[in-house]
């Protein structure tokens, strides 16, 4: 069973068992947005990718700084 709770770095890469660990959550949920902001959006960030996860989504994000970090 793949640890889906990891961050993506640490995550089985092999794309046959990514698809059977993808497949089983309802949705996939791409978030994406600005680099440079303030403390209290990235809160608000940090809060709705938290809120996606509890859920039992998989949260895919361009992985930079900002908005995405978060």
């Amino acid at each position: 069973m793949v640890d889906t709770s990891a961050p993506a770095s640490r995550l089985d890469t092999d794309p046959r068992r990514a698809h059977v660990s993808l497949s089983k959550h309802p949705y996939q949920i791409g978030v994406f947005g600005s680099g440079t902001i303030g403390p209290r959006v990235y809160e608000l960030a940090y809060q709705v990718g938290a809120e996606i996860a509890k859920q039992g989504h998989i949260l895919i994000s361009g992985g930079m700084t900002g908005t995405m970090e978060a």
